[in-house]
């Protein structure tokens, strides 16, 4: 029975909302109306659709992800409420399943103790995936100083020292997104083969 099935569904998950709620109220000693606000509660979607709706642990580790941004990103940068928006833009488009069902998709391949044959190509995307984001940040990070009225155009990114009104960096970190764009794409290629490979492998054998 569907219909008993989505309401029992549904009373989980108010079970859990209702306890994570009274934990809020003994951690901070407050409820305001800006705990029911909709930011607060546009916030803990975006956390749960990142995490993984389908999942039980999805909501855990999107809040985890939601609130390295909120606390720890916020203190280095003012842009950080765009890379969160990039990020679930990112997962929603690639990855609507969330980072749980990304972690789950590994554990029959664990199982099967063939993990070891996607470790390269899955260095290969990381590597490249942290390239074009290196490159994101530095356009972003300038287009965010140059917008600020009266501040110095000199900053710092990765250790070095420029200045954002000068067309070396902006020219630089257009080759290097560019790049890792490039990379990403060859490497989602060989993470795409090798996996197939390998789940037609499973397939085979549990056929």
């Amino acid at each position: 029975d569907t219909q008993k099935v989505r309401f029992i569904q549904l009373v989980l998950a108010s079970f859990f909302a209702g306890v994570s709620g009274a934990l809020s109220c003994i951690n901070f000693e407050i409820v305001s109306a800006e705990n029911v606000s909709a930011i607060r509660s546009g916030g803990v979607l975006i956390a749960t659709y990142i995490g993984g709706v389908p999942f039980f642990l999805g909501p855990i580790l999107g809040a985890i992800v939601f609130i390295f941004f909120v606390v720890a990103l916020s203190g280095f940068t003012k842009a950080w409420l765009l890379y969160l928006g990039l990020f679930f833009v990112t997962m929603v488009l690639y990855a609507p399943g969330g980072i749980a069902s990304i972690v789950l998709m590994q554990i029959p391949v664990i199982r099967a103790r063939r993990f070891g044959e996607l470790a390269g190509p899955y260095a290969l995307a990381v590597g490249a995936g942290l390239i074009a984001m290196a490159g994101i940040i530095g356009i972003v990070e300038m287009v965010y100083r140059l917008s600020e009225q009266g501040a110095s155009t000199v900053l710092t990114l990765f250790g070095v020292s420029f200045d954002a009104k000068t067309a070396l960096p902006w020219f630089l970190f257009a080759i290097v997104l560019g790049a890792g764009l490039v990379a990403l794409r060859y490497a989602s290629r060989r993470v795409g083969e090798r996996w197939g490979a390998i789940q037609q492998d499973l397939a085979a054998r549990q056929a």
